[in-house]
């Protein structure tokens, strides 16, 4: 599918994509699972999921607006669509990290701690910048 040589990684990055997909509360194929089971399929040596930590994938509209309205105080680009949209129209449905660490364990992936390499390293990047 890939073409991938003998030797070579697999990394797949998520960044800021998953939740423009439909999960299980739009329909029964979940999209969001099934990628995520896709990906896995292809043993990849590193995913990456860069997603806000935010819960807007609620169904009720009140614990979602003020989700929304907590996180997007000074950005308002995709209010309208969280807000006032619903079932496929709504695109815009990000989910904590809890519930994202579910999904990725539930499709067959696991975590792991970062290095103290990397951890000494981003010590050292905000000891340089703040």
């Amino acid at each position: 599918m890939l073409d991938c040589r003998p030797g070579e990684a697999l990394v797949v990055n998520f960044a800021f994509q998953l939740h423009h997909m439909p999960d299980e509360s739009v329909s029964t194929i979940n999209q969001r699972d099934q990628l995520l089971r896709m990906v896995k399929s292809l043993n990849p040596k590193l995913v990456t999921v860069v997603e806000q930590d935010v819960n807007t994938n609620t169904s009720p509209f009140f614990p979602r607006f003020i989700e929304a309205y907590s996180y997007y105080s000074t950005v308002f680009e995709d209010i309208v669509n969280i807000v006032a949209c619903e079932g496929e129209e709504r695109i815009e449905r990000y989910e904590v990290a809890g519930k994202w660490r579910a999904r990725m364990t539930m499709a067959g992936f696991t975590s792991c701690p970062m290095s103290p390499n990397v951890i000494d390293m981003i010590r050292k990047l905000i000891r340089e910048y703040c």
